[in-house]
């Protein structure tokens, strides 16, 4: 149906309400709306072993841009606890600026790096990240491997 055509309603008179709603039907909805969307709970039941903490429900497939940007800055953990980031680089020089990029944001606690195809001839400056300490294996006589923390 074309979006300019207009659907008739069966009731012509603006302030009325259809004979199935009644008046009190409105002060109801407006003390205790329904739910519309069913979630689980933001902090589980805690138990005497599992330690509480909160859960976010992660975006869905239409969110926004700036909806999913701001749950990944939600979920970026306190400097208190540990939290580990991987990242399979399948060769590290060329994408050194997208792991500065990501660990700029995320702020993880330790990175581990795999797969960065370093030779002995890379620097540690080549792939320093600021606030943080390099070590590293490269893989000797072969092309390719190698890994750093």
């Amino acid at each position: 149906m074309p979006l300019s055509q207009s659907h008739s309603v069966p009731y012509t008179e603006p302030d009325t309400a259809p004979p199935a709603v009644g008046p009190d039907l409105f002060n109801q909805l407006s003390t205790h709306p329904p739910p519309i969307l069913k979630t689980p709970p933001r902090t589980p039941t805690p138990t005497s072993y599992y330690p509480t903490f909160s859960y976010q429900v992660p975006p869905v497939l239409n969110s926004t841009v700036s909806e999913v940007i701001k749950f990944l800055f939600s979920t970026v953990y306190p400097p208190t606890s540990l939290s580990i980031m991987l990242f399979n680089a399948r060769s590290l020089l060329p994408k050194i600026h997208n792991l500065r990029a990501i660990s700029a944001i995320v702020q993880p606690s330790v990175i581990c790096v795999t797969e960065t195809w370093l030779t002995d001839e890379t620097p540690d400056t080549a792939i320093s990240l600021p606030g943080y300490d390099i070590h590293r294996s490269d893989r000797k006589n072969s092309r390719g491997g190698g890994c750093a923390i």
